[in-house]
């Protein structure tokens, strides 16, 4: 099973603010996708999550900014 790491997921997350922001304290939609996931990763204390358990449009939305 692939899992994203938190770190993936941070780099990931601040290259969608920094391409797409266009209002302030207002994430972009992938941003916030990829925000959800993050968040959940915070909560239980973990490092990497299961892809298996992200939805398709978190996982696309990731695939999207991880380079």
């Amino acid at each position: 099973m692939e899992r994203i790491t938190i770190q993936e997921l941070q780099r990931a997350i601040g290259r969608c603010i920094h391409a797409e922001q266009k209002e302030p304290y207002r994430l972009p939609a992938d941003a916030s996708k990829m925000a959800n996931v993050f968040g959940q990763m915070i909560y239980y204390q973990v490092d990497s999550w299961p892809v298996d358990d992200m939805k398709a449009s978190e996982v696309e939305a990731f695939l999207r900014w991880k380079h």
